[in-house]
């Protein structure tokens, strides 16, 4: 893909934004019970898991909202599953069933290599997002689509998030740890009577830092056609592939935090399936070539 073929998506009406936030908050407080698989987490991990979650979410919800927008006849509908069952794919697109894998990146002055991000899926055991590459639920080919949001700004080697987060407090965190300990991250069949008027009990605070607008960015997608030029990358084994076949120098390097990509303007700690997304077909010539009309 080229760099025109980069979708930038913004919303910026407030009453939408706040439906989104709200919308994907409760379903971070509802699911966390049904995900998180040990019994003694601390406040500080919870409440991390709580917002990735809830990040994830709203990114999910910003790509519904373009697609619905461009009038984009995905089918999200079979995908949907309650907050206590396993997810299923994202959506459904021509002959494609899609998961959507979003990431934040950190401004670092001006940045506009958005080409240069990475596509991540995650690989850090047998049984991750990247073994499930080649499973269909749906009888159709199986992809990924590559979205980013800005998190905040890097200004002389500082952090300063301007990404909206849920505030944790004590009686939240509780009652959070309570269900963990009770479901132990174990998906169900039908809701758990307990959990039906568990946000009753929940005040959902935020912290805004800022938001007037949010601008989902929407790159490239990839299918088995895409998957081997994939590499596992953590930063700390640096994957020599990547040097070989790089089309910049400076593409990611090994950190104390993990891979460094673009001199910080992403990190990630994990092990990643990882591609230029530069190497990989735009979500845009996809939808184009279906006769659909992106302005």
């Amino acid at each position: 893909m080229n760099i025109n073929e980069i979708i930038f998506f913004k919303v910026n009406d407030k009453q939408k934004l706040n439906e989104i936030i709200k919308k994907s908050a409760e379903y971070a407080f509802l699911s966390l019970p049904f995900t998180i698989n040990r019994m003694n987490y601390g406040f500080n991990e919870i409440s991390e898991r709580l917002n990735n979650i809830f990040k994830g979410k709203i990114a999910e919800e910003l790509f519904f909202t373009f697609c619905k927008e461009k009038k984009i006849p995905i089918d999200n509908s079979k995908c949907i599953t309650p907050y206590y069952m396993i997810d299923k794919k994202d959506f459904l697109y021509d002959n494609y069933e899609f998961d959507i894998k979003n990431n934040f990146y950190w401004e670092t002055g001006n940045f506009k290599d958005f080409i240069k991000l990475p596509a991540l899926v995650p690989n850090r055991h047998p049984k991750d997002q990247w073994s499930k590459r080649n499973k269909s639920l749906f009888g159709k080919k199986t992809a990924f689509v590559f979205t980013f949001m800005k998190h905040g700004e890097i200004i002389n080697g500082n952090r300063y998030n301007k990404f909206v987060n849920i505030i944790l407090g004590d009686n939240e965190y509780n009652l959070l740890q309570e269900k963990i300990k009770k479901y132990k991250g174990i998906p169900l069949e039908n809701e758990p009577i307990d959990m039906k008027n568990f946000l009753d009990d929940i005040n959902i605070r935020f912290v805004q830092n800022e938001i007037d607008y949010m601008e989902l960015i929407i790159t490239a997608y990839a299918t088995e056609h895409h998957f081997p030029i994939f590499r596992d990358i953590n930063g700390y084994n640096v994957n020599t592939y990547y040097y070989l076949n790089d089309p910049w120098s400076n593409w990611y390097e090994k950190s104390q935090f993990g891979a460094k990509f673009l001199n910080g303007v992403f990190f990630t700690k994990i092990i990643n399936a990882t591609a230029p997304i530069v190497k990989l077909p735009s979500f845009l010539s996809l939808i184009s070539t279906n006769d659909e009309k992106i302005s």
